[in-house]
C-alpha cells in the first residue's frame, strides 16, 4: 500500500485498528478463561506499548496516558503484583473504546477520560476492588461508546494492508510486457509443423533403410541399392536442415522471452518498492519533542531518503526505527552541560541512514552520545540476576551488548513513559529476525553508539551469494553474510587441531564446509581458500567453500515438511538453468562451528584428566547457547569426574539425546530454535525420556518462571546469578549420585 498520501492521523488509525483488535480479543479471552494466558498478556502489553508510541508521534497526549496506564496494568500482572479480576474487563474495554474514538478523530467527554484514567491507575496499583459502586461510577460517566475495534474476523474493506497501490506507469509497463510475451508466444506455432515434418522425414528414412536392408539380403543389383541409399541420405539431410531451422528459431525465442521475463520481473519488483522517506514521516518532530521533554536538545538528520525499500519491509521497520531513536535520545544522548564538558556541541545529533550495499539494505541509527558504558552494563547484568560476577567478567563486548536485546532488560532504574521496561530493543530484535536480518552494534565509549540493521532488499526474492561445495550448489543470503575472504595457506593458524585466522582485530574460527555435509579432511596443500564470514564481531565464524560462483536473485521454496528440520539447510531454490540449489541456514552453521570448537576443547581437556576421571560412566548433557555459561558448567562437573558433553541449543540437545543415552540433562531456558521449556515438554511426552533427570539453570529466577520450569517436568531449578560449584554439584549428586561412587 502506498502511504505517501496518508496523513499522520490516517497512519495512526491504521495501526490502532490492529493494536486495539489485539487488546479487545485479549481482554475478552481473559474474561472467558478467568485469567489471561502469558502469550496473550505479552501481546496486550506490546500492543499498548506500540499504541503509546504511535499516539505520541501525533501528539495525542491523552491517548498516550491511557495506553501507558494499560501497559502498566499488564506489566503488573506479568510481574505478579496484581492478579486478573473480572472487575478489570469493563474499564479496560472502555479504555479500548476511548482510544478508538481518538483514532477516529472524535472527542470524548473529559469526565469519561478522567474516570477511565483513574480506574486504570487503580488497577495498575492494585487499588481497584470489585465493587458495584466503582463500576457504576465509571459507567455513569461514560457517554455513548464508540463501536468496538475490528477483530480479525471483521476487517475493514477499505485501506486493507493486503492491498498495494502502484503507479499507472508501472501498470502500463507490465501490461506492455505481458502483451509482448503473448505476441512472442506465437513464434512457437511454426515449430509444431516443422517438428511434424521432421517426424515424417525420419519415418520415411527408416523405411528406406529397411528396404535397403531387404535389397541387400535379396542380392539386388547395385544400381537399385545405390538409388535407395541416395534417397535415404537426401531425406536425412532434409530432416537435419529442419531440425537446425527449428533449433535456431527456438533459441531466438528463448532469448527474447528470457529478456522479456527479466524486464517483467524487474518492473514487478519495482512496484513493491517505496522510498525510505515513507517510513520516516513524523520522526523528526518526534525526536525534537522527546528531546525537549528530556531537556536534551537533539537534531535528527535523515540520509538516503530516496533509497528504495520493499513495502513489506518498510512497514515492518517503522516501529523498530521509532524504538531505536527513542533509545538513542533517552540512553545515548547526554544533556547539554555534559556534552559541553566533553568538548561536544550542546545539541546532540542522531543520524538515520538507508543505503543499498553489497546486495543488502543497510539502515544505520547512530548517535554522538556517550556510548554504552560496559562497566555499567556488567553491573546491570549482575543486578538483574542474568549472570554471576565471575561469568560477566569473562564475557567479551559482543556478548555483553547482546543482553540489551533481552526481554525486560533496561539500563534504567525507574520506569517512565519513554523507557525502563526493556521492551524497545526486544521489539527491534524480534522484528529484524522476523525479516531474516541481523543487527550489529558498534559502541565507542565517549563518542556514541551505532546500530546497523542488515536487511534483505526484498522479501519477494532473496539476493544471495551462490557458492559451490563438493560440486553441489548452495547459497547464503547476503543479509546474513558478514563478508568474504580469499586467504592463503600461510595465514592459517591452528588450535586443538582446527584452523582459525585473525581478521579485523578478532580471532575467527574456520570450518571446512564439506564437514557439514560429509567427512573430508582439509587440504593444506591448497594455496588459496575461499571463506564466507558469518555472525558478528567476536562471535564471527568462517566457512571454507570450494569457490564463489556469483550473486543471484532467488525465490526460496520451503523444504518438504516430511523431511523435518534438515541440519544446516533452510530452504531450496531453482537456478535459471533449472538446477537445484540449497539455501544454507546461517544460524545452524554458526552453532555447528561453535559445537565443533566445544568438542575440540572437551577432547583437549579430557586428555589432561586423570585416569580416575576418564573412567566415569555417568554421562551429563549441558545445554546453553552461551559458550561462557556452557564452559563454566562443564568445568565444574568435569573437575569432579563426570563425563560431560555440550549442546548449543534445544534442537542440538534433542538430536544428541536421540542418538545416545545420558544420565542427566542440564539446560538453559532462553535459547534459539527450541527453548528449554519446549525441550522439557517434548522430553516428557516421549516415553524414552519420561524419567530422565533434568536441572534447569536460567537467568529467570522469579517464582513464576521457577514454577513454569518445574511444571514442565524439571527436577530442579537453579539461578545462574547464584550458581557456584557447591550448589550445582549438590543438586547433581542428589539426582544421579557422585561421579566415582
Amino acid at each position: 500500500m502506498d502511504y505517501s498520501q496518508f496523513s499522520m492521523h490516517d497512519l495512526f488509525r491504521l495501526e490502532a485498528e490492529t493494536q486495539l483488535a489485539i487488546l479487545s480479543e485479549g481482554i475478552l479471552q481473559a474474561a472467558s478463561n478467568h485469567h489471561p494466558e502469558p502469550k496473550t498478556l505479552e501481546a496486550m502489553m506490546r500492543a499498548a506499548h506500540s499504541l503509546k508510541g504511535a499516539a505520541r508521534i501525533i501528539q495525542l497526549n491523552n491517548a498516550v496516558t491511557i495506553a501507558h496506564q494499560l501497559e502498566d496494568a499488564f506489566v503488573a500482572m506479568q510481574e505478579g503484583r496484581i492478579d486478573w479480576q473480572p472487575a478489570y474487563v469493563s474499564p479496560m474495554l472502555s479504555a479500548v473504546d476511548l482510544l478508538q474514538q481518538w483514532a477516529d478523530e472524535k472527542t470524548p467527554e473529559p469526565t469519561q477520560a478522567d474516570g477511565i484514567l483513574q480506574t486504570l491507575t487503580d488497577i495498575a496499583s492494585g487499588a481497584l476492588k470489585e465493587t458495584k459502586s466503582t463500576l457504576e461510577t465509571l459507567l455513569e460517566s461514560t457517554t455513548e461508546p464508540s463501536p468496538p475495534p475490528p477483530t480479525k474476523s471483521d476487517k475493514p474493506t477499505s485501506a486493507a494492508p493486503s492491498q498495494v497501490r502502484i503507479s499507472p506507469q508501472q501498470i502500463e509497463q507490465m501490461l506492455g510486457m505481458a502483451n509482448e510475451i503473448q505476441a512472442e508466444w506465437q513464434w512457437l506455432q511454426p515449430l509444431t509443423p516443422t517438428l511434424q515434418q521432421v517426424k515424417r522425414h525420419t519415418y520415411d528414412t527408416l523405411q528406406e533403410i529397411v528396404e535397403l536392408e531387404e535389397a541387400i539380403n535379396a542380392s539386388a543389383d547395385k544400381s537399385t541399392m545405390l538409388a535407395k541409399l541416395t534417397h535415404a541420405n537426401s531425406m536425412l539431410q532434409r530432416a537435419q536442415h529442419a531440425i537446425n531451422d527449428g533449433l535456431l528459431r527456438l533459441e531466438q525465442y528463448n532469448r527474447t522471452v528470457f529478456h522479456l521475463s527479466q524486464r517483467l520481473h524487474d518492473v514487478t519488483i519495482a512496484s513493491r518498492m517505496q522510498p525510505f522517506v515513507d517510513a520516516t514521516q513524523g520522526l523528526t518532530r518526534m525526536v525534537y519533542d522527546l528531546g525537549q521533554q528530556l531537556g536534551k536538545p537533539v537534531k535528527l538528520s535523515i540520509q538516503g531518503a530516496d533509497t528504495l525499500v520493499d513495502r513489506e519491509i518498510l512497514e515492518k521497520i517503522k516501529v523498530p526505527l521509532q524504538q531505536l531513536l527513542r533509545n538513542a535520545i533517552d540512553h545515548g544522548i547526554d544533556d547539554g552541560a555534559t556534552r559541553l564538558k566533553a568538548g561536544k556541541n550542546k545539541e546532540g545529533h542522531i543520524r538515520l541512514e538507508a543505503m543499498h550495499q553489497s546486495g543488502i539494505l543497510k539502515i544505520i541509527v547512530a548517535d554522538d552520545g556517550g556510548g554504552i558504558k560496559l562497566e555499567g552494563l556488567r553491573k546491570r547484568i549482575i543486578e538483574r540476576g542474568h549472570a554471576s560476577a565471575e561469568m560477566v567478567a569473562q564475557m567479551h563486548e559482543t556478548e555483553l551488548l547482546s543482553f540489551l536485546f533481552l526481554p525486560g532488560f533496561s539500563m534504567r532504574d525507574d520506569v517512565g513513559e519513554i523507557s525502563g521496561r526493556g521492551v524497545g530493543l526486544d521489539v527491534v530484535d524480534m522484528t529484524v529476525r522476523d525479516i531474516q536480518g541481523v543487527i550489529h552494534i558498534d559502541n565507542q565509549v565517549g563518542q556514541g553508539t551505532t546500530f546497523e540493521l542488515h536487511l534483505p532488499v526484498s522479501l519477494a526474492v532473496t539476493r544471495a551469494l551462490h557458492i559451490s561445495i563438493g560440486g553441489q550448489s548452495y547459497a547464503v543470503p547476503l543479509a546474513r553474510l558478514q563478508g568474504t575472504l580469499h586467504i592463503s595457506n600461510d595465514e592459517l593458524q591452528y588450535a586443538d587441531g582446527h584452523p582459525y585466522i585473525y581478521h579485523n582485530d578478532h580471532y575467527v574460527d574456520l570450518l571446512l564446509a564439506s564437514t557439514l555435509l560429509g567427512s573430508m579432511n582439509m587440504d593444506t596443500a591448497t594455496s588459496t581458500y575461499f571463506v564466507i564470514l558469518l555472525g558478528t564481531g567476536q562471535q564471527s565464524v568462517g566457512l571454507i567453500v570450494d569457490r564463489f560462483v556469483g550473486i543471484v536473485d532467488l525465490v526460496e521454496k520451503p523444504l518438504p515438511k516430511a523431511l523435518g528440520k534438515v541440519p544446516d539447510i533452510a530452504a531450496c531454490a531453482v537456478l535459471p538453468d533449472g538446477n537445484l540449489l540449497y539455501m544454507l541456514d546461517t544460524q545452524d552453521i554458526i552453532h555447528h562451528v561453535t559445537r565443533f570448537i566445544a568438542a575440540q576443547q572437551k577432547k583437549s581437556t579430557q586428555q589432561n584428566k586423570t585416569t580416575n576421571h576418564h573412567n566415569s560412566n555417568i554421562r551429563i548433557l549441558v545445554v546453553d547457547d552461551s559458550i561462557t555459561v556452557r564452559e563454566a558448567e562443564r568445568k565444574i562437573l568435569q573437575t569432579v569426574g563426570y563425563n560431560v558433553e555440550v549442546a548449543i541449543d534445544g534442537v542440538d540437545a534433542w538430536n544428541m539425546l536421540c542418538s545416545k543415552p545420558y544420565d542427566l540433562l542440564i539446560t538453559d531456558v532462553d535459547m534459539p530454535h527450541l527453548d528449554g521449556i519446549e525441550l522439557l515438554l517434548r522430553l516428557r511426552e516421549d516415553h524414552r525420556f519420561a524419567t530422565l533427570p533434568v536441572i534447569v539453570v536460567s537467568y529467570k529466577e522469579n517464582e513464576k518462571d521457577r514454577m513454569r520450569g518445574l511444571e514442565a517436568g524439571a527436577d530442579a531449578y537453579l539461578s545462574k546469578a547464584s550458581l557456584d560449584d557447591s550448589s550445582l554439584l549438590m543438586r547433581v549428586n542428589e539426582l544421579i549420585g557422585e561421579a566415582n561412587a
